[in-house]
């Protein structure tokens, strides 16, 4: 027996210590076999024999002696350990028959999901745009200085922009008007185009206010007003800038100022079509600046696939017929149309054809020529109108009036033939008399000798003949009985109070 447990390692000493180890070293392998897991109990049990007989193997090779027992011991034990290594069952496979069938269902879906969605790259985050302090309301002011174009813009960060200058002969009408709006300094200064009506009030405004920017298209003109311009923006020390289509003179979150158009390298004789077009964006409400801009600078437009729609739009060239095509007015969109012209102008403007096409949409349209300065304020999202009628000299010897049914907004349009023969139709758009100085409405027949306004069949108010809100009905009464019904004022249209 003892000859035996010496061919056992761990028994081949005669100390104690050894004997002890080796006894629990075989109880442990001899656990594995009763825990059902033979090839761990094979490898166990073999991987002594296969150490000492490598032992055993190198010493007689050292000391010369016969190495047969040792290679056999050496060939059996290590036969012996890999039959044990490969009965081991992989653990993976073990955790894989325990998982249920719904764990497979799902690693199968986020397996194919990811085959059927690959992850796209990151795009680079935009820088975010810097914010302004609103230090106002937005105003818009459409200044009535006859036939031509100024606006005077307010924009709530407590900047200043103005847009064309009107007329030579309005340029102390302009003047004024930026002082009594306490206008110190004018941070954009566009001049459309070089034309006398947009062009002649600017010297003078130059002259008199602090100028952050000019802008200006890249195009002469051959005129005194263009040489006065061009003097008073040298005396100024100030180099004008040329806006292409594209850029941005305000760019704020929630507030910006875009160029649309002119567009690079065109090549038009009309230098209406050089005109410098904007749009105003303030939070949801916008406004399109058109300058003179025709039918081909709006196809132009087009073509960019720019955002044109906006709210409120001033009217190409004074409601010439020239502009305002049907798909510009589409892709726009407004809701009000403001008309800058001079009363009873010789060029006939606004074209009825124009005017027609605004009121077939739905369009509330205002009239320099008629409602005076027309300013438009942004409040809390809120768009108000008011009016600012402005003082005028009587004509002498004027051609009398024929009195003929428009269209335009309930009005009573007055007809007139200018030089070239052609029909001028000019329609009275309404307004309301306060201390304010808004308008004053022609006066209609009324029921009792009072002032005559609308109401509608399910509202509270009373409004003007032209109020957008008088589309499902529109119901006469007098001012009188109105109040004394218990209808107030539309804040949309001011009527008379």
């Amino acid at each position: 027996m003892n000859n035996f447990f010496k061919h056992i390692p761990g028994f081949r000493s005669d100390r104690t210590w050894k004997k002890v180890i080796a006894i629990l070293y075989y109880i442990f392998s001899f656990a594995m076999l009763l825990s059902g897991d033979i090839g761990l109990f094979i490898s166990f049990l073999g991987i002594p024999f296969l150490t000492f007989s490598l032992v055993d193997l190198t010493k007689a090779k050292k000391n010369n002696k016969p190495m047969k027992a040792a290679a056999t011991t050496l060939i059996i034990s290590l036969i012996a350990t890999s039959v044990g290594f490969a009965m081991i069952e992989p653990e993976e496979n073990d955790v894989a028959e325990k998982e249920t069938p719904a764990a497979i269902e799902k690693v199968e879906e986020k397996t194919e999901e990811i085959k059927t969605k690959p992850e796209k790259p990151k795009e680079p985050e935009k820088p975010k745009k810097e914010q302004f302090e609103k230090v106002r309301d937005l105003k818009v002011h459409y200044i009535d200085v006859g036939q031509g174009d100024s606006i005077l813009v307010q924009l709530p960060n407590g900047e200043t922009a103005l847009i064309d200058g009107g007329p030579e002969s309005s340029s102390q009408t302009v003047l004024n008007y930026l002082k009594e709006q306490n206008v110190e300094k004018i941070d954009y200064l566009v001049a459309t185009h070089p034309h006398e009506d947009h062009i002649g009030g600017l010297p003078i405004v130059i002259q008199n206010f602090e100028i952050g920017n000019i802008y200006m298209p890249d195009k002469t003109h051959t005129t005194k007003t263009f040489e006065n311009l061009m003097s008073a923006i040298q005396n100024k020390g100030i180099k004008f800038k040329t806006p292409i289509a594209g850029d941005m003179l305000l760019d704020k979150e929630g507030l910006n100022l875009t160029v649309l158009a002119p567009e690079t390298n065109i090549n038009d004789d009309n230098l209406n079509n050089y005109s410098i077009v904007l749009k105003l964006n303030y939070k949801d409400n916008s406004f399109l600046f058109t300058g003179d801009a025709e039918t081909e600078a709006e196809q132009n437009m087009l073509n960019g696939n720019y955002d044109l729609k906006s709210d409120i739009l001033k009217v190409g060239h004074h409601g010439s017929y020239s502009s305002t095509t049907n798909k510009f007015l589409e892709k726009v969109n407004p809701e009000y149309a403001i008309i800058s012209c001079g009363a009873e102008n010789k060029y006939g403007y606004p074209h009825q054809a124009i005017i027609d096409k605004l009121e077939a949409k739905g369009i509330q349209i205002y009239r320099t020529d008629k409602d005076g300065t027309i300013i438009i304020a942004v409040d809390n999202e809120e768009i108000k109108i008011d009016f600012k009628k402005t003082a005028k000299p009587k004509k002498e010897n004027a051609p009398p009036k024929e009195e003929k049914q428009s269209s335009y907004k309930n009005s009573q349009p007055n007809q007139s033939v200018n030089s070239n023969g052609e029909s001028n139709k000019n329609s009275s758009n309404s307004g309301n008399t306060s201390s304010n100085g808004a308008v004053s409405k022609p006066k209609p027949p009324a029921t009792d000798g009072v002032e005559e306004v609308y109401i509608t069949n399910t509202g509270s108010k009373y409004h003007r003949g032209n109020c957008r809100h008088l589309k499902k009905s529109k119901i006469p009464i007098s001012l009188k009985k109105a109040k004394s019904q218990g209808f107030t004022p539309c804040k949309v249209c001011g009527p008379p109070q």
